[in-house]
């Protein structure tokens, strides 16, 4: 008989990186033959994508295990109001599901002190009674170890993202011939990807960003630009980055890529020399990889996963960002060559994730 688990997290959009990382998780469950998966409120579009059944709040009660998996979904930045509405969202349904007597995990998730201290509590009472929380980076078990104390002893564990179980060999020959074509048909030595959140014209940290690509690139007429989205574009602010730096860089070689899809736009990322990008799984994707990543932060979150893997020098957080810190960063970025090889232990922190989420699934049996 199937075991029916209910996968919780960031459904609602089709964005690069939650998509890939309910991917993996999912995979993985999948794997095990007789677990059956659904989704926790996604998006109808979301549903298709993954090909998973739909799960309301309501059917928790119906299901043998509920997990958390994967995301920054308590590392906020979005004030009082935006953390409580996370809290409700993410933490509620694990709360519920404990008062109900289901097993309940959190797998691979971001954390950090909330705004105000009645939210740290709150966030205590929901989580506590998880039957093990694995976090994906040292400030998430930090902040999780103060928040529930001695309890945590046996039921905290630190792995890393776990976007870092996964490498180039996840990738298909079909996805990676179209990526070789494209980079291909760029025709310079070296080919670098570039992919903001914002165009230029929307703030001033973004200008200075492409006015020192625009300064860079002059200095080295062989690199080669890929512009990229991580997200079905239609008039985001992402395509208008992408197109607003199509302009600014006219003597560049390039091409300019919308959103390819999860396993397109990851074969682009093995298949460039290194990115310059503001979003966090676009950067761990590409260091997974072996793809050197470079970071404008727009969230602290990004800073502790750079320091997980020992490359803290290659992120800045925008809001703090000093000019020449910033160039720095860019001209590291356009200089750089040669692949980048992440350690076996982060590596190894990702699969013991996995692992654990197994061993969860075998435990509630």
């Amino acid at each position: 008989m199937s075991y029916n688990v209910i996968l919780h997290g960031m459904h609602r959009s089709p964005n690069f990186g939650d998509v890939l990382l309910t991917q993996i998780l999912s995979d993985h469950l999948f794997a095990s033959g007789d677990v059956g998966v659904s989704l926790l409120a996604p998006t109808g579009d979301l549903t298709a994508t993954y090909g998973m059944r739909k799960a309301r709040l309501a059917d928790i009660y119906r299901a043998d295990a509920l997990i958390l998996g994967g995301g920054g979904f308590f590392q906020r930045m979005d004030g009082p109001r935006g953390s409580l509405r996370a809290l409700m969202k993410y933490a509620l349904p694990l709360f519920l599901a404990r008062k109900m007597g289901k097993p309940a995990a959190i797998i691979g998730a971001g954390s950090g002190p909330m705004p105000r201290p009645w939210l740290d509590h709150l966030l205590k009472i929901m989580v506590r009674k998880c039957d093990f929380i694995a976090v994906r980076d040292k400030v998430s078990f930090d902040y999780f170890a103060s928040l529930i104390g001695p309890s945590s002893e046996d039921r905290l564990y630190r792995i890393s993202d776990l976007v870092f179980a996964i490498d180039a060999c996840w990738l298909c020959e079909d996805d990676l011939r179209w990526a070789g074509n494209i980079i291909e048909n760029i025709g310079a030595e070296r080919v670098l990807g570039i992919h903001l959140s914002e165009p230029p014209s929307s703030s001033k940290a973004y200008e200075e960003i492409a006015f020192l690509l625009e300064a860079e690139l002059a200095r080295n007429p062989d690199v080669g630009i890929l512009l990229l989205e991580d997200h079905p574009s239609g008039l985001n602010q992402q395509a208008a980055a992408r197109l607003e730096l199509e302009q600014r860089l006219p003597n560049t070689k390039l091409a300019s890529v919308p959103y390819p899809g999860v396993e397109r736009l990851a074969a682009l990322l093995a298949s460039i020399d290194a990115v310059l990008t503001s979003k966090l799984h676009v950067a761990l994707c590409a260091a997974t990889m072996g793809t050197m990543p470079f970071a404008v932060a727009k969230h602290r979150k990004n800073l502790a996963s750079f320091a997980d893997i020992e490359l803290s020098q290659n992120c800045l957080f925008l809001d703090e960002f000093d000019s020449f810190e910033l160039a720095s960063l860019v001209s590291a970025f356009v200089n750089h060559e040669g692949p980048l090889e992440v350690s076996e232990d982060v590596r190894d922190r990702a699969r013991s994730g996995l692992n654990l989420a197994s061993a969860f699934i075998r435990g509630c049996r």
